[in-house]
């Protein structure tokens, strides 16, 4: 009876120590993919021209309290806006809710003209919402149409501006101009009045995957 439990225990703890190899060797194997990806994200910014301004500009990140509504969210983006631009040091000011190389926030869209056979099958895009400065603050010279201005206020036609990635993605080499999309649970329209160069929402792991990235003006979001 003693050899028998004996040697069914040592079956039980080789079985174990094999599940402890196989567990070991997949995270090695995960840390192994996760190092490779950094090192690639590394050596690409160190090679590419990632068209960002330095240390010309200051970025401040700034939390409120979840029990504020909208509205008085509005209205403290709108006087820190004022203030600043108040400010003589400043040339510029923009609001916006993700910077280049930080991460925006992924949401479900549809393409007008296209059919889904459900909600899950929509397509995601990293959004990011900013106000009509954004991209002179970065530099970022529209590539075809025009940035966000005062036409596009909260009373005006629900807009967006899109990257290269994503206009080829769904309009390929036709205008991206003028086509409509629908972002997340809004059911208005959006219309793309802009094309504007990639900024890498969406931090490290935007130099490495080819995803698409949508922006919404501040007023809309």
């Amino acid at each position: 009876i003693y050899d028998a439990a004996r040697g069914s225990s040592g079956l039980r703890v080789g079985r174990a120590m094999q599940a402890l190899v196989v567990l070991q060797v997949a995270l090695a194997l995960a840390l192994l993919v996760a190092t490779g990806a950094m090192v690639r994200s590394i050596v690409r910014v160190q090679h590419d021209d990632l068209n960002l301004p330095g240390s010309e500009v200051a970025v401040a990140r700034v939390a409120l309290p979840e029990s504020m509504d909208d509205d008085a969210r509005r209205r403290f983006f709108a006087a820190v806006e004022a203030d600043l631009r108040d400010e003589p040091a400043l040339s510029a000011v923009a609001l916006a809710t993700s910077v280049p190389a930080t991460h925006g926030a992924w949401r479900s869209y549809a393409i007008e003209g296209v059919s889904y056979e459900s909600d899950d099958d929509r397509p995601s895009v990293r959004t990011a919402a900013v106000s009509p400065e954004f991209f002179a603050v970065f530099g970022a010279t529209p590539l075809q149409g025009r940035a966000f201005d005062a036409r596009d206020d909260a009373d005006g036609l629900p807009v967006a501006i899109v990257t290269p990635k994503f206009a080829a993605l769904h309009f390929g080499g036709r205008d991206a101009l003028g086509r409509r999309l629908r972002v997340g649970d809004d059911e208005a329209w959006r219309t793309v009045v802009g094309v504007v160069p990639e900024l890498w929402i969406g931090a490290l792991d935007a130099l490495l995957t080819e995803y698409p990235i949508a922006y919404l003006k501040w007023d809309h979001n």
